[in-house]
């Protein structure tokens, strides 16, 4: 009788226990068209980022990975100049501006090697737990800068 009362309360204990343990989930809200203008960065650049060129889309959510994709405007061309990829991340509601010139890399495409691609895809662990985080691609080439729509994902 003492041994089933210690496996009821150990059963207890973990029921508990297991029940504040819950999954974070992330979804995603943004536009997926190309960007229409053309926008001068703030913060720590004031660099020329040029729309109507590339877009972002998110193509799977599986867990913490997010799986991202960029692909060029008029659809199916590929990218053909040698330039590196570079995905912008920011937290709370900065601007579009503010974002293309954040400082955190989270993910990088060496010089040239999108060349020839058409659509361009990288996966991103998530790491919050609640809020918000923007995401935006930005190519930077060696005489023009180009930037995707801005997309927030929102873990819950």
């Amino acid at each position: 009788m003492k041994t089933l009362k210690y496996l009821l309360f150990l059963c207890a204990i973990s029921t508990y226990s297991m029940a504040g343990w819950a999954q974070t989930t992330y979804n995603y809200t943004g536009s997926t068209n190309c960007p229409y203008d053309d926008i001068t960065g703030t913060g720590n650049c004031s660099s020329k980022f040029l729309g109507k060129t590339i877009k972002m889309r998110v193509a799977s959510i599986d867990g913490t990975k997010v799986t991202f994709e960029i692909s060029k405007c008029d659809d199916g061309s590929t990218f053909s100049q040698g330039s590196t990829l570079y995905i912008k991340e920011s937290s709370g509601d900065a601007s579009i501006s503010q974002v293309v010139c954040g400082t955190i890399d989270v993910f990088q495409y060496p010089n040239g090697s999108i060349v020839g691609k058409t659509t361009v895809s990288f996966p991103l662990w998530m790491d919050h737990t609640s809020g918000s985080r923007q995401y935006c691609g930005v190519i930077v080439g060696t005489t023009d800068r180009y930037y995707t729509n801005v997309l927030t994902v929102t873990a819950s």
